[in-house]
């Protein structure tokens, strides 16, 4: 395991994944996922999200599909001015893992732990 900056306040390592995600809430959305760990996840999606909203997660992330409770930790405007020139501005929110299935948690300690490609 890599050894993280002392400033960085993170609990478990973060891995870079390609995937997509879907949210239930208020506002419902689709994303794409940045990185997942052992007990959270950042995606990336159109609307901003509120701090401490729970919402219904589904991962499709090759090749898993998974789905989890989750509350939103953070959600900022990502990049300079919040997307791409000429681009919808684009969000990024951390939410943390409340509530796993044990099939969850076997999907997501598969993604975590493989080999790098």
């Amino acid at each position: 395991m890599p050894s993280w900056p002392e400033h960085d306040q993170r609990r478990s390592r973060r891995i870079r994944v390609n995937g997509e995600a879907e949210g239930t809430g208020i506002p419902l959305f689709k994303g794409s996922v940045i990185n997942l760990s052992s007990g959270g996840v950042c995606v990336e999606h159109l609307e901003k999200l509120e701090s401490g909203q729970v919402c219904d997660l589904r991962f499709r992330i090759p090749p898993m599909t998974f789905a989890v409770r989750a509350h939103i930790a953070w959600s900022h405007p990502h990049g300079e001015g919040g997307g791409p020139p000429g681009g919808p501005r684009l969000f990024r929110s951390g939410a943390e893992f409340t509530d796993l299935s044990e099939d969850a948690r076997a999907a997501i300690d598969f993604i975590v732990n493989r080999p790098p490609a």
